[in-house]
């Protein structure tokens, strides 16, 4: 006998126990996924919000991460400017201490410049730290070690530094001036003309115009003329620049000199009967020994040269008593001409800063940024850099020494007190200063410091408020899927057993 199911109703029957079945899974998955749907057509309705929740978050939750990198490095910024300080406030307290006494002994010299050189050393260290593989110095070339001194030995800084013919930069401009080339700005490398008689390098035309007196420049690539010098002057208009020179200038034989010596005693043509200057760096005395009262490195003073072209100051390179030499930097005559020039040769300055002056920005949030523009030749410390330099140059005994330029001392503490704090008690001892110093660093970084914790502290905050809003999308209320999945699995088992029961019925059933 047929079955009183037919294919029509089985299908439907089946298509039924299917919906139920899949409702079963869903609540089955809600309960164990707390979540109401696992991609956005369960919740329809909510996608668009749900979307712009999680938009919000993931961009507050990069701000954070972008932060935090960012604090890190002010961080460690903070620290390097704690450690300067102290090397600073140690250093200006030796110097403090020798001004009190002032004094030409040699010990309290070398004491002081050895302060100087060691303080150098560990400002260096300092200036070239590094966050996160950074450097934090150098402006935007954060790849870029900002600064190198140079300091392989406190004798080999001074053997390049006399502090008489070349002097350390005395201002900002020529202390960080940067400048090399090889050629004019047309390309063409026989740009220059170096004359000897007045100590003058030319250029063909306005390539040394925009170098600044006081700077120290390296001259290479001319053979006689290579070495390091310090700018005098620049004279634009006429595309030169002068540079600092010692010698005797002319050749003489000159009786009515006076030779001064250390120890302030002086000789005159009683003593030597007349002394012949041959040009650079040659003295003779006529009276034998006549000059055995001066030793290598002692300066001494001549004037009544014939004409004053030989008066000066100068240092003994060597001497037997009779023949002296004396410490010379000069030019010497190379290239055509003024107006021809025709040598080759490279100038470089001798900056101690490599990186550069661009100011690096971080945004913190949407609505606000700060600029961090702390580099390594920030006025606070370039000004500590320069004070120390300056005390450094020069060897005890020599005319650039600081036993014979005790007025450095004064302007070293002066420079030292303008890179603590502003404004400083009296005149710039080289002009007007750039404002900047350690206070005001402190102050800008740990202020940047705050509004990076307050806009993460913020950012927190949203996004627990986010979360809360996600959940309210996303997550199930656990009590009411439990109590659903029961419902439809009972439902589900009922429906299996009515259509079991369907199944089975037949004809026979109702006619037995």
């Amino acid at each position: 006998m047929p079955r009183i199911a037919d294919l029509s109703s089985t299908t439907s029957l089946v298509n039924i126990l299917q919906e139920t079945q899949n409702r079963v899974y869903d609540y089955q998955i809600q309960v164990s996924t707390e979540q109401k749907s696992q991609d956005y057509a369960g919740i329809a309705l909510e996608t668009q919000r749900l979307i712009g929740l999680e938009h919000s978050k993931a961009l507050a939750e990069r701000y954070i991460r972008n932060n935090g990198v960012q604090e890190t490095r002010l961080d460690y910024m903070q620290a390097g400017l704690t450690a300067m300080e102290k090397t600073i406030d140690s250093f200006k307290a030796a110097l403090d201490n020798y001004a009190q006494n002032i004094t030409k002994d040699e010990n309290a010299v070398k004491v002081l410049q050895t302060a100087a050189y060691n303080s150098l050393k560990s400002l260096e260290a300092d200036l070239n730290q590094k966050a996160d593989g950074q450097y934090l110095f150098s402006g935007s070339r954060t790849d870029v070690t900002p600064v190198d001194f140079g300091l392989s030995s406190k004798a080999a800084f001074q053997a390049k530094w006399d502090g008489e013919t070349v002097t350390y930069p005395t201002t900002r401009d020529a202390h960080l001036q940067d400048f090399s080339a090889s050629a004019n700005t047309s390309g063409d490398a026989t740009w220059l003309y170096f004359d000897g008689t007045n100590g003058r390098i030319y250029a063909n035309d306005d390539s040394l115009d925009n170098l600044t007196a006081g700077a120290t420049i390296t001259v290479s690539g001319t053979g006689s003329n290579d070495g390091t010098y310090t700018i005098s002057s620049v004279d634009a208009a006429n595309d030169y620049i002068a540079v600092n020179t010692v010698s005797v200038a002319t050749d003489a034989n000159d009786a009515g000199v006076s030779i001064t010596l250390p120890n302030a005693s002086v000789l005159t043509a009683a003593d030597f009967t007349d002394i012949s200057f041959t040009y650079p760096d040659t003295l003779v005395s006529t009276t034998a020994g006549a000059l055995s009262g001066l030793s290598v490195g002692d300066t001494f003073t001549i004037s009544g040269a014939n004409t004053g072209s030989n008066d000066g100051t100068y240092t003994v390179e060597s001497n037997d008593g009779t023949t002296m030499t004396i410490r010379s930097l000069t030019l010497t005559n190379e290239g055509t001409g003024v107006g021809t020039e025709d040598a080759a040769g490279t100038i470089a300055t001798n900056s101690y800063y490599s990186g550069d002056q661009v100011t690096r920005a971080h945004r913190i949030d949407e609505d606000r940024t700060f600029e961090n523009d702390i580099t390594a030749a920030y006025p606070a410390f370039e000004k500590a850099i320069r004070a120390m330099f300056i005390i450094l140059q020069g060897e005890f005994g020599t005319a650039g020494g600081l036993d014979n330029n005790e007025s450095r001392v004064d302007d070293a503490n002066w420079l030292l007190a303008a890179s603590k704090s502003e404004p400083v008690d009296g005149t710039p001892p080289y002009g007007t200063e750039t404002i900047g110093n350690f206070i005001e660093a402190g102050m800008d970084v740990a202020h940047n410091i705050g509004l990076i914790k307050t806009a993460n502290e913020r950012f927190q905050s949203s996004i627990g408020f986010i979360d809360k809003h996600i959940i309210g999308i996303e997550k199930v209320d656990k009590t009411t899927a439990v109590t659903l999945l029961l419902d439809e699995t009972r439902a589900l088992e009922a429906s299996y057993q009515a259509f079991a029961k369907v199944r089975s019925l037949s004809l026979v059933n109702f006619l037995s």
